[in-house]
């Protein structure tokens, strides 16, 4: 069959691009022929200038384009979304004609707080408020809300509640998103992996890029939000450790080999990583690495615990970092051994969806 995928706007986002890959893989092998609807977000003058001012006072790196001369990521990343993900013309506004003009049997929503408000200027149409009137096959799989409290306005949860009962099946990406959608909008979704666990180790290493590779042993950093307590931290857990500490932040990706091939080759060669990123949580599970990852509530706490909780392995989630101390190696067998029998059941609910 023919799917469209409708998921986060392809960017400059490492996981966001790699989840929607491994979906369309997955797809694929089940014998479909997976599209993603390429729409892009774009952004005033003056909310450009407002995230230049809000980077400068955090300190951050202000060398990022003006998204409306184009999308915002550097072209290293967005390469790989272009060489490796199937989709359709670039477009702003998703408009109803876009299942007929590309045969779109059924629309497939997720991952990736598809559903947060605060990511999703409007939410209906991550709800496929624009095939209401279509006749086609609409699934969620992995939907997140990024959060474990209930934000939107009555208004709009009285027009998800429609929407959402015109969905053939629905699976969400954490725990408290199975509460929210029982509580507010009156589905009862099943709890499946985030999509780039669907695919091995192995899978990815096709990308891999060795010539990147240091002399040192390192622990690798991946922080999407930088700041000197982090960075200190991550500094001293190298020291104890014994290791070259490297870090590579999403502020400061404007570096031309800054690519998701290099990032995924950094995270499986570490001999530790650290970071507050919920793909690179996921990547450093895929390739068994030793790893802690610090807690980021602004980018979603749910996330994480979701994670850690059903993996048995809450330790590793850093709710405050003021000591130095580390961890014992992870019983790897205890946790493949979880991610294996939960991808079954993931890829189980996405093959049964597809054939009702």
């Amino acid at each position: 069959m023919k799917i469209g995928i409708l998921t986060q706007s392809i960017a400059g986002n490492y996981g966001g691009i790699l989840q929607n890959y491994a979906l369309q893989q997955v797809l694929k092998s089940l014998g479909h022929e997976p599209v993603t609807i390429d729409h892009y977000k774009s952004y005033s003058r003056i909310r450009w200038i407002m995230g230049r001012i809000n980077a400068f006072l955090h300190r951050r790196s202000v060398n990022v384009p003006f998204p409306w001369y184009g999308r915002v990521g550097e072209k290293s990343i967005l390469d790989f979304s272009f060489n490796n993900i199937d989709r359709t013309k670039s477009i702003k506004v998703i408009l109803p004609e876009i299942i007929d003009k590309y045969g779109f049997e059924v629309l497939i929503v997720g991952s990736d707080q598809v559903w947060r408000k605060k990511y999703n200027k409007n939410i209906e149409t991550n709800f496929l408020s624009f095939a209401e009137n279509k006749k086609v096959k609409r699934i969620a799989y992995a939907a997140s809300f990024g959060i474990d409290e209930w934000d939107y306005p009555e208004d709009l949860t009285g027009r998800c509640q429609e929407l959402i009962a015109k969905f053939d099946a629905v699976s969400v990406r954490e725990k408290s998103d199975v509460v929210l959608c029982r509580e507010n909008l009156n589905v009862a979704p099943t709890h499946v992996l985030d999509p780039t666990l669907l695919l091995n180790a192995n899978h990815y290493k096709k990308f891999f890029k060795t010539n990147m590779l240091p002399v040192d042993d390192y622990l690798f950093a991946y922080i999407l939000d930088v700041d000197d307590r982090k960075r200190n931290f991550v500094n001293s857990m190298a020291n104890a450790m014994k290791l070259k500490p490297i870090i590579m932040s999403a502020e400061n990706n404007a570096k031309n080999d800054d690519s998701i091939e290099k990032w995924l080759t950094m995270i499986a060669n570490a001999s530790f990583v650290i970071t507050d990123s919920y793909h690179g949580t996921l990547f450093s599970l895929i390739f068994n690495k030793e790893f802690i990852t610090i807690n980021n509530s602004n980018r979603g706490q749910s996330r994480f615990k979701s994670v850690f909780e059903m993996l048995k392995i809450k330790e590793r989630l850093l709710l405050d970092f003021k000591s130095i101390n580390i961890p014992s190696p992870l019983d790897w067998s205890l946790v493949n051994s979880i991610l294996d029998f939960k991808k079954q059941e993931s890829i189980a609910f996405l093959s049964s969806a597809l054939n009702k």
